[in-house]
C-alpha cells in the first residue's frame, strides 16, 4: 500500500507537469502558425514553400543522409589508423621466475601493400625458449611488411574505403533525389488542390446564375408569361450544377487536408531535440492562382535542357556510383583470386636504439598461402562480375529510357501549354456568345432553350480550360522532376 501512494504522488510530480509543458508548446506553435496564415484568406504556393523551408521531417531526414556519407568515411579512414600493443606475460612458481615476456608494437597501415612497423621486445626468465631471449636491455626493431601477390594492387581495406567516398557521394544524391520527390509532392498536391476549388468555383458559378433564372422563370411563370417546360429544363440544369458542385466541394475538402501534410511547425526542446508539430489548413483558406507562374519561367528555361546533361541527373548519377562500387569489388575479388604471398623484413638493434640500421642484424620471413582449387575465390569473382553486368546493362537501360522520357515530357508540356492558350481564347468566345443570348433573352427575343445551351458551352469550355490547365501544370512538374530541377523551388 505504501509503495502504491509513492506511485502516485511520483505520477503526479513528475508526469503531470511533463505533459503540461508538452501541450503548451504545441498549442503555443499552432496560435503562432495560425496568426501568420491566417493574415489572408489565399494560401499562396510560395507561402507553402517558405513554410516546408523551415520545418519539414523529411527533408530534415535527408540531410541527414549526407552526414551518414561523411561519418562512413570517416570509419573506414580508421582502418589506416596507427595502431599500438603492448603485451606483457610472466610466470613465478615456487620463487623461481620461469619467464617474464615483455613486447611493444606500433604499425603503421598505409594505402599501400607495405606496412611499417617498429617495436621493442625484453623477454628474460630461466626456462624461456632461447630463441625467444634477448640480451641486456632487449631488443627493438623497425620493419616492413609487404603483400608481394594477393594484396599487391587492393585488399579489403583500401576498397572499403574507396567504396566509402562513393558512399558519401551517392549520400548527397540521396539527399537530392528525397528533395526532388518532397519538391515534386508539394506542386502536384496544390495543383490538384487548386484545380479542384476552380471546378468548384465554376459549378458554383453555374448555380448562381440558375439560381437566379429559376427565381425570374417562375415569377414569370406564375405570371402567364411562359411555360412551365422553360422553367422544369432550367430546374434540371441547376440541379446537374449543385450535383457537381457538391462533388467537387468535396473534392476541395479532401486536396485542402492532403496539402496540410506538407506544413509542418518546427520547435526546439529544452534537451535541443527537434521537434515537428504537424499544421492543418483551415476550412477558409483558399488556394491561389499566384506564383503558378513560377511553374511556367522554370519550364522555359529547362527548355535548354539537352541530351548531354542527362548523366547529371540525381537519379542516373547514383545508379552510376553505385556500379562504380561494383566494379570495385569485382577488383578485389579478382585479385583475391592470388595467392597470399607476404614478405616480412625487420633490422634489429640492442635496446631502444632506433636510430642506427644495420641490415646485418636482421628478422626475415616469407609466407606463401593458397587454396588447391580456389573454388570459393572462383566463385566469388564470376559471381561479383556477373552483378556488375547486370547493373551495367540496367544503367544503360535506364539512360535511354530517361533520355527518351524527358524528350517525351518536354514535347508533352510544350503542347498542353499551346493547347491551354488555345482554350482561353475558347473560353473567352463561349463567354461572350452566352452574353449576348442573356441579353436577347433579358429582352425577350430569345429562348431558356438557348440560354441554357450557350450557358452549359461556356460552363464546360470554362471545365476544359480548368483541365488543361491542371494537365499543363502537373506535366511542367514532372518534366523538371525527371530532369531534376523541381527541388530549387524548396532547397533553403
Amino acid at each position: 500500500m505504501r509503495n502504491r501512494s509513492l506511485f502516485i504522488i511520483f505520477f503526479f510530480c513528475f508526469f503531470i507537469p511533463l505533459t503540461t509543458v508538452y501541450c503548451q508548446t504545441f498549442t503555443t506553435g499552432i496560435s503562432r502558425f495560425d496568426s501568420a496564415f491566417n493574415a489572408e484568406k489565399e494560401l499562396k504556393i510560395t507561402d507553402i514553400i517558405n513554410r516546408v523551408k523551415l520545418a519539414h521531417p523529411v527533408l530534415s531526414k535527408a540531410k541527414l543522409s549526407e552526414s551518414i556519407g561523411k561519418y562512413t568515411v570517416l570509419e573506414k579512414k580508421g582502418q589506416f589508423d596507427p595502431k599500438i600493443s603492448v603485451d606483457q606475460f610472466s610466470k613465478n612458481y615456487l620463487d623461481k621466475n620461469y619467464y617474464e615476456l615483455q613486447s611493444f608494437e606500433l604499425k603503421m597501415p598505409t594505402a599501400s601493400p607495405i606496412t611499417p612497423e617498429i617495436g621493442f621486445e625484453k623477454n628474460t626468465g630461466e626456462n624461456i625458449n632461447p630463441e625467444w631471449k634477448t640480451e641486456g636491455s632487449g631488443l627493438s626493431y623497425v620493419g616492413i611488411n609487404i603483400d608481394l601477390l594477393k594484396g599487391l594492387i587492393t585488399d579489403s581495406r583500401r576498397t572499403q574505403y574507396q567504396q566509402s567516398k562513393i558512399f558519401a557521394q551517392q549520400s548527397i544524391l540521396e539527399k537530392r533525389v528525397t528533395q526532388l520527390d518532397i519538391a515534386s509532392d508539394i506542386w502536384h498536391d496544390y495543383i490538384d488542390w487548386f484545380i479542384a476549388y476552380s471546378q468548384k468555383e465554376a459549378y458554383d458559378y453555374g448555380v448562381n446564375l440558375s439560381s437566379q433564372r429559376q427565381e425570374a422563370l417562375r415569377s414569370l411563370f406564375i405570371a402567364g408569361g411562359c411555360n412551365g417546360m422553360d422553367t422544369l429544363e432550367n430546374h434540371i440544369q441547376l440541379e446537374l450544377f449543385r450535383t457537381s458542385e457538391n462533388e467537387w466541394s468535396a473534392n476541395t475538402f479532401k486536396q485542402r487536408l492532403n496539402m496540410s501534410k506538407h506544413l509542418w511547425l518546427g520547435e526546439s526542446t529544452k534537451d535541443k531535440k527537434e521537434l515537428f508539430i504537424p499544421i492543418t489548413i483551415k476550412p477558409n483558406i483558399i488556394p491561389s492562382d499566384a506564383g503558378l507562374s513560377i511553374l511556367d519561367s522554370l519550364f522555359q528555361q529547362a527548355i535548354k535542357f539537352t541530351a548531354d546533361q542527362i548523366l547529371a541527373i540525381p537519379d542516373l548519377k547514383y545508379y552510376e556510383l553505385e556500379m562504380n562500387q561494383l566494379a570495385l569489388e569485382v577488383r578485389l575479388k579478382k585479385y583475391a583470386t592470388l595467392p597470399s604471398l607476404n614478405l616480412k623484413i625487420q633490422t634489429l638493434n640492442p635496446g631502444f636504439d632506433y636510430g642506427n640500421v644495420d641490415f646485418s642484424n636482421n628478422r626475415l620471413g616469407i609466407t606463401f598461402a593458397s587454396p588447391l582449387f580456389l573454388r570459393t575465390e572462383r566463385g566469388q569473382y564470376l559471381k561479383t562480375n556477373a552483378k556488375f553486368k547486370q547493373y551495367s546493362y540496367s544503367y544503360s537501360f535506364k539512360k535511354h529510357e530517361i533520355q527518351l522520357k524527358t524528350e517525351a515530357l518536354k514535347r508533352q508540356s510544350e503542347v498542353y501549354r499551346k493547347v491551354y492558350l488555345m482554350l482561353i481564347n475558347v473560353e473567352n468566345g463561349y463567354r461572350d456568345l452566352y452574353n449576348m443570348e442573356r441579353d436577347k433573352f433579358d429582352n425577350g427575343d430569345g429562348s431558356i432553350f438557348l440560354l441554357n445551351t450557350r450557358e452549359n458551352r461556356y460552363l464546360s469550355a470554362k471545365i476544359k480550360r480548368i483541365e488543361q490547365h491542371s494537365k499543363y501544370l502537373k506535366s511542367v512538374v514532372e518534366y523538371l522532376r525527371a530532369i531534376g530541377e523541381i527541388d530549387n523551388t524548396i532547397i533553403p
